[in-house]
């Protein structure tokens, strides 16, 4: 009895903070955000095309849909995804009860059909009122959020962006996080600043934020650096017509996310209702974001000659280290620059590294990520346990003190050194696609090459796995299994060992820590 009474009233509860209007709210709020991303595309030049004559890939997801409401085909596993995952927020985030969205389904289908109505209308060329006059048709009522113009009197109510602005970096210095890291987040505000007004932050909304997006996609790169474009600002370069190079939506991207640990401070101190920013990042492929290439045997024999991989040249231990760290264990760049002396263990007999997020600074990607992986002969052969004993009685606690703290992690500075020596060992053509998640690549596949199981790629390199047989083995691996393992793989044919083993021992005996 105590339990139908206790089911009753959260029942209750539910129904007092649903809203009657919240649930076409949030689907206006969707076709709102697929309308932004089309336009953003379109301006790009990325919105996806068919073969001429025949169909875009917008133009035949809309006949997909037409199908399904009609009963006639079965829901796609992306779309009902999709519509499960926004389901469950309007229940699980907004409180509506279940009985409200009985009828969500069908209406998140018309919701979808009216934003590809507009993309595939916007295409081809049709004006905006013949694109919200199809976005009405198949979902009556949208109206597409825009942002609120501020009165004077608005503008008196809170604190500016720019003040603060000031107060967030300001906190930020005092907590010791590195000033290019805090010149970067000022810079991406600033950003925001231009393209949107310098706002009283609590009036900065969803609408708000969709704007900066849809403009910031179309910035000019290196736009200071143009004499066409450096005197001009962003709306007078629309309307001049000058041709050029938006930037990158990585560079888009990585911006919203700099803004997004803004808002979310200035939300979590009482400033702002939200963090309008948030999910507002732009999606990219799986092929566009994660496919790399890994490291070619020439190309590996050239960033690790000893001619030019010795502390001479390189001058840090971190950047001597890291790169051999991760061919031999496949560890991310962060795992490995955040390492702290004492995730350097023995484990059975066996030396390890051991990736996990025991401290405030340390941050992994997943719980898969959490892993000891054996310290490979050829590292202990080169002298890395010489090198960490050497760390140890130089009363350090972190493996590579050189690295700080950015946004990052403590991978953010070094990230860019890489990406700058990189270019000197790989070609042209393959620069974009080679960087230092290919040493992830590389591992990977000498793994296969040896024929390694599935589930023993996995637990080393850290990666979840929807494997039966990782389900069943993965967590039972011993140590000396997996060291058995990785000790199939090797690199001497493509390493000199020996000599970079000279350097490393060389390096600890004339006492010199070359980190600058």
């Amino acid at each position: 009895m105590l339990q139908l009474v206790e089911r009753i009233e959260v029942r209750c509860a539910l129904a007092k903070k649903s809203n009657p209007d919240l649930i076409q709210q949030e689907l206006n709020e969707y076709i709102a955000d697929q309308i932004s991303l089309y336009r953003v595309m379109w301006a790009r030049g990325e919105l996806p095309s068919g073969v001429e004559d025949d169909l875009t890939p917008l133009e035949l997801e809309l006949d997909e849909m037409h199908g399904i409401l009609r009963g006639h085909e079965p829901w796609p596993s992306h779309t009902k995804t999709a519509e499960q995952s926004l389901r469950r927020h309007l229940h699980e985030g907004k409180g509506v009860p279940e009985d409200e969205l009985q009828d969500f389904p069908l209406r998140y289908l018309e919701a979808r059909s009216a934003a590809l109505a507009y993309g595939s209308l916007l295409q081809k060329g049709a004006p905006e009122e013949a694109r919200l006059k199809a976005v009405q048709h198949y979902f009556p009522g949208f109206r597409q959020p825009e942002p609120e113009t501020q009165s004077s009197q608005q503008m008196e109510t809170g604190p500016l962006i720019s003040e603060l602005r000031d107060k967030f970096q300001a906190e930020r210095a005092r907590a010791g996080l590195e000033e290019r890291s805090i010149k970067a987040t000022t810079v991406a505000i600033n950003y925001f600043i231009e393209l949107c007004g310098d706002l009283p932050i609590e009036e900065v909304d969803r609408a708000t934020a969709r704007s900066f997006k849809e403009k910031y996609s179309l910035y000019p790169k290196n736009k200071n650096k143009m004499p066409a474009t450096k005197d001009l600002s962003f709306e007078e370069i629309q309307k001049s017509g000058i041709e050029y190079e938006p930037i990158s939506t990585t560079t888009v991207n990585n911006n919203l996310t700099k803004l997004s640990t803004f808002f979310n401070w200035a939300h979590d101190h009482g400033y702002a209702k939200e963090n309008p920013i948030a999910k507002m990042k732009i999606k990219e492929s799986k092929r566009e974001k994660d496919d790399r290439f890994p490291f070619t045997d020439l190309e590996l024999q050239r960033l690790f000659d000893p001619e030019v991989h010795n502390f001479k040249e390189l001058r840090r231990e971190s950047y001597f280290w890291a790169p051999l760290i991760a061919l031999y264990t496949g560890g991310r760049v962060n795992e490995i620059c955040q390492l702290y002396l004492d995730d350097i263990e023995v484990v059975d007999g066996i030396d390890v590294i051991h990736f996990r997020s025991d401290r405030p600074d340390q941050k992994l990607k997943n719980p898969a990520s959490i892993r000891q992986v054996p310290i490979h002969r050829e590292l202990l052969e080169i002298g890395f346990i010489e090198f960490v004993n050497a760390q140890r009685e130089r009363g350090e606690q972190r493996l590579f003190p050189d690295l700080k703290l950015t946004e990052q992690g403590y991978s953010g500075n070094f990230s860019k050194w890489f990406g700058r020596r990189k270019e000197a060992f790989i070609s042209q053509d393959r620069r974009q696609k080679v960087t230092f998640h290919s040493f992830r690549h590389t591992f990977a596949d000498y793994l296969r090459d040896v024929r390694a199981r599935s589930y023993e790629i996995d637990r080393l390199s850290g990666r979840k796995s929807n494997s039966m047989s990782h389900d069943r083995y993965g967590s039972d691996l011993k140590i000396a299994s997996l060291k058995e393992t990785l000790e199939k793989i090797s690199f001497s044919h493509v390493l000199n060992i020996d000599e970079l083993s000279r350097i490393a021992h060389e390096h600890l005996q004339t006492g010199s820590a070359a980190n600058t």
